[in-house]
This record gives structure tokens, C-alpha cells and sequence, in this order.
């Protein structure tokens, strides 16, 4: 919950409250329940902030509508960052190079997740970086792309190890795990590392972005922010000097 005491907007979480009904109706009604109960006077209620769901935002029948329907003035705004993801979301499913991308990127987390791989994963990273503590590759998440930049950091950062990790699973292991290795190992090659610091430095600003859309102190701003943001990774698109940093980085 966000309001405004005293010349400043503060920030607070009430509780969390289980759904027993999962339609609009049971939802808007447990809302306004809960927070009638914590002595909320609804007149004042001016905002209401959910995804893009039709059963929260749906302008007939969805929860923002039934809230308004007790409190007028609460103006329902689709999150910002939520907004962000379902954008990249929806570019990393249009544009076939991302797609592919990501898909073997989501392969190579399972395969080192797997008790066995995972130690020698482990293992594999103290030889390589004996004064550093070892890394998990994250596991992707649909809701949240802008923290797949962590993600992407991650195996640019353990790429030789990685390498060496694969390589050397064929000599340890039998069966299915070989035939996995050898698969990973042979699609990890110039292309995906190109897209690998491509998209560590795109998520990267992007993932700034939506930090900032989830700040406290965020008000009016955030359409510039994104506005910053797009003029930013057009110009990046159109500049041959960040392509050729890019292809000397992979080649590096």
C-alpha cells in the first residue's frame, strides 16, 4: 500500500490474505473487506495498481471495476514493470534469435540443476575461480524477464567453466546425460555468445529501468523513464561502434 502523510509518500505491506475464490468478484470483495477491517476509509482511495489479467483489469467484470464500483476516485494503472516484462516478453517470442536464445539458455540451467551435474557444475567453478564463491545459473522466469540480465551476467561470467563443465561430462557420465552435454556444448558457440553479451547489456539497462518503476519514490516519472529507455536502445541499435564492440567482446 502507497499513501501520503505529512508532504511524503510512504510505502507499507498490510498482510497476506488466502483467495478462496479466484474469480473478480471473490477477489474485489476480499480486497475491500480486508482493508475496510484495517479502518480504511474508501473515499480516500485514489489508486489501484494490478497486472494486465482480464480477471483484474477487465473494465466490465474485472477487480479494479468492482473496486471502483465502492471507491470512484481509485484510478486503476496496469504496473509499469509488469508492462516492461509483457514487452519483452512478447519481443523475446517474436524475434526467432532471442527465442532460441533463451530456450537453450533455460536447457543449460536444467541440465546443471540436475544432483549430479550440479556438483560437478560446482566443482568444475573451484577449479576456475578458486577465490570466488560459486554460482547458480538462475532459473528464468516469464513474469519477471528484466532479472534474466542476473541471469545472463551469471554464464557470461562462468562461460570457460561452462565450457569446460560440458566437455568433461561425456568422460564421467553415460547415456542421456552425454547425448545432453554434447548438444548444449555444440549450440554454445560465436552466435550465442554474441547474443549473450548483447543481451547482458541490453537486460542490464532495462533491468535498471524496472527497479526504478518499483521505487517508492517514483510519482510522475516513470513514463519518462521509458521514453530515456527506448531513445537509449534505439540508439544503440543504429551506432556500428556498438556492433563492433560487441563482436570484440565475443571474440575476446
Amino acid at each position: 500500500m502507497r499513501f501520503y502523510n505529512n508532504g511524503t509518500i510512504h510505502k507499507c505491506f498490510l498482510e497476506f490474505k488466502p483467495a478462496h475464490g479466484l474469480d473478480a468478484k471473490s477477489l474485489s470483495s476480499l480486497l475491500i473487506d480486508e482493508l475496510r477491517r484495517f479502518g480504511l476509509d474508501l473515499a480516500y482511495l485514489v489508486g489501484q495498481g494490478y497486472d494486465g489479467a482480464s480477471v483484474m483489469s477487465g473494465i466490465h467484470k474485472g477487480v479494479q471495476k468492482f473496486v471502483r464500483n465502492v471507491a470512484p476516485r481509485a484510478v486503476y494503472v496496469h504496473c509499469y514493470a509488469h508492462r516492461l516484462n509483457v514487452v519483452l516478453g512478447d519481443v523475446c517470442k517474436s524475434v526467432l534469435a532471442a527465442r532460441d536464445f533463451f530456450a537453450l539458455f533455460e536447457h543449460t540451467d536444467v541440465f546443471t540443476s540436475v544432483s549430479l551435474m550440479h556438483r560437478m557444475w560446482m566443482d568444475v567453478q573451484k577449479e576456475f575461480y578458486p577465490t570466488e564463491p560459486a554460482r547458480q545459473l538462475q532459473r528464468l522466469s516469464d513474469t519477471r524477464r528484466c532479472c534474466r540480465a542476473v541471469a545472463c551476467v551469471n554464464i557470461r561470467d562462468r562461460l570457460h567453466a561452462l565450457l569446460a563443465f560440458l566437455y568433461s561430462v561425456p568422460h564421467d557420465c553415460t547415456g542421456d546425460r552425454v547425448v545432453e552435454a554434447k548438444g548444449l556444448l555444440a549450440q554454445i558457440d560465436f552466435k550465442f555468445v554474441v547474443l549473450l553479451r548483447l543481451f547482458c547489456d541490453l537486460l542490464g539497462k532495462i533491468w535498471l529501468v524496472s527497479e526504478q518503476l518499483q521505487a517508492v519514490s517514483l510519482a510522475q516519472h516513470s513514463v519518462k523513464l521509458v521514453q530515456n529507455l527506448t531513445e537509449c536502445l534505439t540508439k544503440l541499435h543504429l551506432t556500428d561502434d556498438f556492433t563492433e564492440c560487441l563482436f570484440e567482446q565475443a571474440e575476446a
